[in-house]
This record gives structure tokens, sequence and C-alpha cells, in this order.
């Protein structure tokens, strides 16, 4: 005799938990810091290297972020 059960619950009747919900948000706050930081020692450490360097990090970033400001302003 077979077990026809499911495996988990079914989406339809399955109901988010705060805790569920918090640990998803905390987990995407930890990726942008990381990132965030990540970026900002690098464009420090272009700061030290000299204006080549900074000119190219600076242009980089500058892109990242009219990328960034246009697809929020999709968004919204």
């Amino acid at each position: 005799m077979e077990n026809r059960n499911p495996l988990s619950p079914h989406i339809q009747i399955y109901r988010w938990h705060i805790s569920s919900l918090v640990s998803i948000s905390h987990r995407i706050t930890g990726i942008i810091n990381i990132v965030a930081i990540t970026l900002i020692c690098i464009w420090t450490a272009s700061l030290i290297l000299g204006d080549t360097n900074y000119d190219f990090i600076n242009s980089f970033l500058t892109s990242i972020w009219k990328i960034y400001c246009y697809w929020f302003s999709l968004v919204i």
C-alpha cells in the first residue's frame, strides 16, 4: 500500500511565519552590507593607489549607480 501524501505542505495551504520572513530579510540585508562594504573598501584603496585607479573605480561605481536608479525607477 503506497502512501500518497505529499512530502511537503502544498503551496496554497502554506502560511508564512514571521520568523521565516525575518530570517530571509536578515540574510538579504547581510548580503547587501557585504557588497557595499567591499565596494567602499575598493573605492578607498583606489584613492591610495592614485588618480588613474580612482578614475576607473569611480566610473565603474557611477555606472552601477545609474543602472540601479534606472531599475528602481521602473519598479516604482
